[in-house]
């Protein structure tokens, strides 16, 4: 609907909403990164707080596989979100112009800037 309405605005009158999409979609994308990064850190501290963390590091696993798996699981939920975004904005109208491979490096961009790398 933003982009609709702002589109229009941007557009001017008889404008087409279709290049702000194209700006728009990009936005959206590290937004969603920003946030992803944002609660995985929130949910650290949370985890911290409630003594779980101490739990999970005299547990008999391995530390490495802990924090494996908790990367993996944070980049396969942004995945997904990116993956939506990306579809729905080329449904709405946005275009990418790099086509797949310009897809494909927003995904790793958001990737890389959305999971942290600090376990501690």
């Amino acid at each position: 609907m933003f982009g609709q309405v702002a589109g229009q605005a941007v557009g001017g009158p008889g404008g087409s909403s279709e290049a702000y999409l194209t700006f728009l979609v990009p936005a959206i994308v590290i937004q969603v990164a920003l946030i992803a990064a944002a609660s995985s850190g929130i949910g650290l501290v949370d985890d911290m707080e409630r003594g779980l963390f101490e739990k999970v590091l005299v547990s008999p696993m391995s530390r490495t596989a802990v924090f494996l798996g908790k990367t993996l699981s944070e980049m396969l939920r942004i995945t997904v979100q990116v993956v939506l975004i990306l579809l729905l904005g080329y449904v709405l109208g946005a275009c990418i112009a790099t086509s797949v491979s310009g897809a494909l490096g927003i995904l790793g961009i958001t990737l890389l800037s959305g999971t942290r790398t600090n376990p501690s």
